[in-house]
C-alpha cells in the first residue's frame, strides 16, 4: 500500500506542478493549454528554422509545435528544458536589442541556432538545440503528408527492400 500511496502522491505532485508551470509563464495564464509556453513565437521560429517550407510543407504548418507542446506538458524534465531554452533564445534576443528571438533578423537567428549545435554537449543551448531537433524531425518525417514524397510503401523492416540489388527506379 505504501508504494501505491508514494505513486499517488507523485502523480498528484507532477500534475499540481506541471500545471502551475505552465500558468507562471509570462502572457500565458490565460492562453489555452496548448499556448501554455514560454515564447511561444520564439519556439515557433525556432522550428520553422529547422524545417522550413519549401516545396514541402514545414514543419511548423504540420503542427511540430503542438508536439512539443504536448511533449513538455506530459514531462516535466523536457518541459523544463523547453522553457530554460526558449528563456536563452530571448535572452540572446534582448542581448542584441530585440524583445524576441522570432523578431531578430534570419540570418542572426540562424546563427543562435548554429551556436547551440556547435555548443558543449551538457549545455543547455546544445540539449535544447538536440531535444527540439530530435522531435520535430521524428514528427516531420513520418507525417502522412511528407512521407508520400517518398517511393516506399511501407517501412523497410522487418521484410527489408526486395529490389535493394537495383537501382532506385523512377515513379
Amino acid at each position: 500500500m505504501l508504494i501505491k500511496r508514494r505513486l499517488l502522491i507523485k502523480s498528484v505532485w507532477i500534475s499540481w506542478w506541471s500545471k502551475w508551470f505552465w500558468l507562471t509563464l509570462p502572457g500565458f495564464a490565460s492562453a489555452s493549454e496548448g499556448e501554455k509556453i514560454a515564447g511561444r513565437k520564439a519556439l515557433q521560429t525556432y522550428i520553422d528554422l529547422l524545417l522550413p517550407e519549401d516545396e514541402w510543407p514545414g514543419a511548423l504548418q504540420l503542427g511540430a509545435e503542438q508536439i512539443i507542446i504536448d511533449k513538455a506538458l506530459q514531462d516535466p524534465s523536457f518541459g523544463r528544458l523547453i522553457r530554460k531554452g526558449v528563456l536563452w533564445l530571448n535572452f540572446l534576443a534582448k542581448k542584441l536589442n530585440v524583445d524576441d528571438f522570432a523578431d531578430l533578423p534570419q540570418l542572426a537567428q540562424l546563427k543562435i541556432i548554429a551556436l547551440s549545435e556547435k555548443g558543449n554537449a551538457n549545455s543547455l543551448p546544445n540539449q535544447f538545440y538536440q531535444s527540439v531537433r530530435q522531435e520535430v524531425f521524428t514528427f516531420y518525417y513520418s507525417h502522412p503528408e511528407i512521407m508520400r514524397h517518398f517511393r516506399y510503401a511501407r517501412p523497410p523492416q522487418p521484410l527489408g527492400f526486395p529490389d535493394f540489388t537495383k537501382p532506385p527506379q523512377q515513379p
